[in-house]
């Protein structure tokens, strides 16, 4: 049934789950699947999950193909811009991509690609440029804030420091300590037993950047009930309550 939702399924997100259980279960050619999703219907949405997945796996004739079908589709607009753009990046001609930004009639939505052809040639001051754009466009994005230090950190910009000062970021606690002073006791051996018995998927989601080892299906905290798992939980919420101002 899931290797038929190309065929039923409208929106990405579906399609996108249902590729990483293909993918992790070995049950289809995943890219065979997108493929199909793109060919039933041209929506600029799985155009660009699919392309995302192309770029992923640096598969340049997939990529150029995809881009080729969408101009055929909707003509060299902004999304076809960003494709291109990441196509330009995977062969590493990044003043190309400068250059399309430069031409482009919304140079406003390839922040991100300019950003990252700035890095690649050295161009601090314009990545820091872009970084700061991509956080107001974006604010609380934990990929472009990671941008935005690393401008500034390349820069040697004294703001670095003050936003990636550790000794005021950690908070050290000890649960142990905790329970010695009333709060419930935590069954540490059974605890890892049963975060051991959710670290079940063994292929990396094709667009997670860490490969190998083995993860978590979804968020350890969000995506069970375990007791012992939701006691943890609790515990560090409770404990963030008291030192992050309300």
């Amino acid at each position: 049934m899931i290797k038929q939702l190309p065929e039923r399924a409208n929106d990405g997100e579906t399609l996108a789950i249902a590729g990483d259980y293909l993918r992790e279960m070995g049950l289809a050619d995943v890219y065979e699947f997108w493929q199909r999703a793109w060919a039933r219907r041209h929506d600029p949405a799985v155009y660009r999950a699919y392309m995302a997945r192309l770029l992923a796996r640096a598969d340049i004739d997939g990529v150029r193909a995809l881009l080729d079908e969408y101009a055929s589709a909707y003509c060299h607009d902004g999304l076809w811009e960003w494709g291109q753009m990441n196509c330009l990046r995977l062969t590493a001609d990044h003043q190309s991509v400068l250059d399309l930004v430069s031409a482009s009639k919304v140079p406003e939505s390839h922040h991100e690609s300019s950003c990252l052809a700035h890095f690649a040639l050295g161009n601090y001051d314009d990545a820091l440029s872009d970084a700061l754009a991509l956080n107001n466009q974006f604010p609380g994005n934990q990929y472009f804030i990671a941008m935005l230090l690393t401008a500034l950190r390349c820069l040697d910009d004294p703001r670095y420091q003050q936003l990636v000062n550790y000794d005021a970021m950690l908070y050290e606690i000890d649960f142990r300590a905790l329970e010695n002073d009333g709060g419930v006791a935590i069954d540490w051996a059974a605890l890892a037993t049963d975060v051991a018995a959710l670290h079940t998927m063994q292929d990396s989601p094709m667009l997670q950047s860490v490969r190998s080892g083995t993860q978590s299906s979804g968020n350890l905290f969000t995506a069970n009930r375990q007791g012992r798992i939701a006691q943890l939980a609790t515990s560090i919420e409770q404990q963030a309550r008291r030192v992050l101002p309300k």
